[in-house]
This record gives structure tokens, C-alpha cells and sequence, in this order.
């Protein structure tokens, strides 16, 4: 599910044209109001016709709510717009907000469960959710009701099989239980995102989970400071209004940083200076005097810290911190039927589809070998249950393997390392594109794409081998660049 929220923008209008939205946003103005009540963690979801799931809020994503196909939360009823609603996160609040400026028939938010409390929903601005509130949008049998905590019997870690997976659940556990920062290391897709944010909840802290994107912070000092600090109105050229950095977003919860390996140098000795306790924390242009965030830093990285461009001071910091290694899912094969039961409850919850495998099929699913780890496992069963909305489906090796064909993987191996002698006929890597491959796809130039084209004779998946990326990510360059 894509994230629209860019602090410090926020969605002021939409337009939709069948099932394609396009978003516009706006600036965030002062706030004058907060949250009622404390911010939920899960959400209940109410269909006509189908058992009641319950879903936990991730703060990192939006939820488009309606009818049409590609909705994250589904619901049948013909008196629910194709594009009813928005369901997202705000981080300079720590709050959720709900808007409804395209629906026909409205919606309703219910404050208790008596009807007096019943009101619509005014399509000119959001309104914020609260625990307890339940938002209503066709009659009673389409339904969403906020939660305080998240249930327990809400699809996440089950019991695992294998030993790697006993392990690193004892870890999280171990980590939730202790004070300080803790370190995840695992390859990409491999969750270290949804464990950050377990052991956030496992923890017990107050706060909230705010996550940022080291790979995405911007390079120069002051917009840095800002992005974690905030700054008030005019406190630099181009701060045309107030922002809550990062840090006071956390405040009395966890800090999630990933790619921690992609910090400017400026931004590690600052990061050093919290991880101690040092200096003044204040946002930009504001007065002192302001109290000191309790933040947890939690950081994830996929790089060893032995060979990350991170200084040593500050690996040392974090090294004495709670270390996890999360383990690929090819040394944890036989939890892969755990886990493909627990994403299909997810799918469930979102569209209403209730699939169940053959045991052709979850054999094998069981013996590819998944480099890109659990998100590719994910990613392959959303996309065979893509277009199943409310059915009851049996899925067989077909559509998997049709991903997997997609994917430029066949039969637990890419098609890369099955054509090995035909790859050797390939020009030797130039020097040029040797170091084209260290870079994130966001970083590569025009002629990194067109020398990997030329080594590769053309041949668009070997391209984006060499350059480390995906098909579609090439392609979506080559359309940049007119290639």
C-alpha cells in the first residue's frame, strides 16, 4: 500500500478517474485541535455477508476505503462509493485522520454506541479518529471500529517451527523487555520494519512509532536538523510555516531509523550526541528551555557494521545496544506455511478474499529459495489473490508461478544463476558499472542505464541485474531518461 503522507505536506484534494487517483497536497498549518482520545492501534472491520477481521493500523501507510478493485480496505455493499474515503497517519500529531470529500451517500462517525451520537461526516476538511470511534459508510454492515490496543488474536508472529525463528522471537521479546537502543540487521524485505514496530508494541511505551528513512534525509545540515528537530515559521529561508521534527513526534514512544548506513557524516555525529544524552534539543528558530524528548532509537540496517561508511564511534554506541540478526526465510523454510497463513488473514482483513493453498502449492512455495525474502512472499500472494475481492478461492501453482516467471525467478532459482554460462558470454562489467551497482536506484545517472543496457545486448532483465535493481524500477528509469 502506497504512503502519500510527505511531512510537513499533508492531502488537500483528490481526483479519481475509475480506479486511479491522483492526490494533491498542501502545506500543514498550525494545528488548533488535537486527537479526541487516545490514537487507535487496530481496526475492526465490519462486511455484509462475511466474518468480522481485525486489522493492526500501520502508521506507515493509507488506507483507501471503498468499492472499487484496488481499495486496501474492501467493502461489497453498492451503497459504498468506488472511492469513499481516507484513512492515514499525520506524524506531527501522532494521530489518525479520516476524509470523505467524493462519496454519495456520506459517512457517518459514531462517538458511543448510542444513536444520539450518531453524525455525518463533512466533506470540506478531515476529521481526526479516536479509540472508540466507529466509522459507518452503508448501513451497519459496513463498518469500521477503532481500537485502543491491538487483539490478540490479530494475524502477526505465531509460534515458529524452525529454530532461527525461535530465536529471533525470544529476541524481540528480550529487546521489548530492555531499555536502550537496539540494532536490526537483516538483507532487505526480510521485515525489519514490522519487528521495529512489534517490539514498540511489546514494549509498553506510551508514545508513539514514528519511522524514518535514513536513505531519505536530505543531505544539507539545516533541512537534516529540521527533519528530525522541526523548526518554527521563518526560523530559515523556506520555512513558511511550523513543523514537528521526527524527534518530538517520538516523544515518549520509539524512533525508528532505517538504512541507518546512509547517514551523511553530519547527521552521524548528531545521532551520536543523542544516542549520549548530549546538548540542547530544540526546534529550529525556537526558544530554550524546551524539555528533552524520551525517545527509543531503534535502527535497521543491511549492511554489516563492520563494512558501513558509519564511524566508529558511533558503531561502538550502537554495537553495545540490543543486536538482532533477523535470518533470511531460506533458513527458515519451514515456517514458510505460518507465514503464508498469516499474510492470507492480512489479504482477508483488506479485501474480504478468503484463499487457502493446495498443498501442491505451498510445497511450492516452500521450496523456492526467496531472495527477496519475506516482501517477496507477500508480494506473491497479494498478487495471486489480486482480483478475488470477496470470493472464496483455492489457489494452486499456477499464479505462482507466474509471479515468480515475472520476477526473473524459476523453480527456487533466479533465471540469472540457471543461464550461468550464457551470462559468461556477456562483455566483462566495465569499471564504470561495477560502481553503479553500490548505488540506490534513485541515485543512478543516465549512462549508468545505458552502459548496463549495452553490456547486457539489451536484454532489459540482465540490465537490471547488473544494476542491482528490479524490471519495473528500469523501466521506469528508461522512461525518465528516454531511453
Amino acid at each position: 500500500m502506497p504512503r502519500f503522507y510527505r511531512p510537513p505536506f499533508r492531502l488537500r484534494d483528490w481526483a479519481h478517474t475509475g480506479d486511479t487517483v491522483r492526490e494533491k497536497y498542501e502545506w500543514v498549518p498550525p494545528r488548533e485541535s488535537i486527537p479526541p482520545g487516545p490514537s487507535p492501534q487496530a481496526v475492526r472491520v465490519i462486511r455484509e455477508g462475511q466474518a468480522n477481521t481485525t486489522l493492526r493500523l500501520l502508521t506507515t501507510e493509507s488506507y483507501r476505503i471503498g468499492r472499487s478493485s484496488d481499495s486496501h480496505l474492501w467493502f461489497p455493499h453498492p451503497d459504498v462509493s468506488r472511492v469513499h474515503g481516507l484513512l492515514y497517519f499525520v506524524p506531527e500529531i501522532s494521530g489518525w485522520a479520516f476524509r470523505d470529500p467524493w462519496s454519495t451517500k456520506g459517512t457517518f462517525i459514531y462517538t458511543s454506541d448510542e444513536p444520539a451520537d450518531r453524525e455525518k461526516v463533512s466533506q470540506r476538511g478531515p476529521i481526526w479518529i479516536g479509540a472508540g470511534r466507529t466509522l459507518e459508510f452503508a448501513g451497519a454492515h459496513s463498518r469500521l471500529e477503532f481500537l485502543e490496543a491491538v487483539p490478540r488474536d490479530v494475524p502477526g508472529l505465531h509460534v515458529w517451527r524452525s529454530k532461527a525463528a525461535q530465536d529471533l522471537e525470544r529476541s524481540v521479546q528480550d529487546a521489548a523487555r530492555k531499555r536502550g537502543p537496539v540494532i536490526l540487521f537483516g538483507p532487505s524485505g526480510s521485515g525489519k520494519t514490522f519487528l521495529a514496530q512489534r517490539i514498540h508494541e511489546l514494549s509498553g511505551r506510551k508514545g508513539p512509532y514514528v519511522d524514518l528513512n535514513c536513505g531519505r534525509v536530505p543531505r544539507d545540515a539545516t533541512q537534516f536538523q529540521s527533519e528530525l528537530l522541526g523548526h518554527v515559521k521563518g526560523a530559515y529561508t523556506g520555512a513558511y510555516g511550523r513543523r514537528v521534527g521526527a524527534l518530538f513526534q517520538a516523544d515518549g514512544g520509539t524512533l525508528f531509523l532505517d538504512e541507518v548506513e546512509s547517514l551523511p557524516p553530519e547527521a552521524q555525529v548528531f545521532l551520536l550526541d543523542l544516542l549520549e544524552g548530549k546538548g540542547e534539543l530544540r526546534p529550529l528558530g525556537a526558544e530554550k528551555g524546551l524539555p528533552r524528548p524520551n525517545v527509543r532509537f531503534i535502527c535497521a540496517t543491511k549492511v554489516p557494521l563492520d563494512e558501513s561508511p558509519l564511524r566508529e564511534d558511533l558503531v561502538n554506541r550502537l554495537v553495545r545496544g540490543h543486536r538482532i540478526v533477523i535470518p533470511t526465510l531460506a533458513e527458515r523454510r519451514e515456517d514458510i506455511p505460518a507465514l503464508v497463513e498469516t499474510i492470507l488473514e492480512v489479504i482477508g482483513g483488506e479485501t474480504g478474499t478468503q484463499a487457502k493453498l493446495t498443498d501442491e502449492a505451498m510445497g511450492f512455495l516452500s521450496a523456492q529459495t526467496w531472495p527477496g525474502h519475506v516482501r517477496q512472499l507477500r508480494d506473491a500472494l497479494y498478487s495471486a489473490t489480486d482480483g478475488h475481492q470477496g470470493e472464496h478461492v483455492v489457489l494452486g501453482e499456477k499464479p505462482f508461478e507466474d509471479y515468480l516467471a515475472s520476477e526473473g525467478i524459476v523453480r527456487g532459482k533466479r533465471k540469472d544463476q540457471a543461464k550461468a554460462a550464457e551470462q559468461q558470454t556477456l562483455a566483462p562489467t566495465p569499471p564504470a558499472l561495477t560502481g553503479a551497482v553500490r548505488k540506490r536506484p534513485q541515485d543512478l545517472t543516465r549512462d549508468d542505464i545505458w552502459l548496463a543496457l549495452q553490456v547486457a545486448r539489451g536484454v532489459k532483465k540482465d540490465a537490471a541485474t547488473l544494476l542491482g535493481c528490479s524490471p519495473t524500477t528500469l523501466r521506469e528509469m528508461r522512461r525518465k531518461f528516454k531511453l
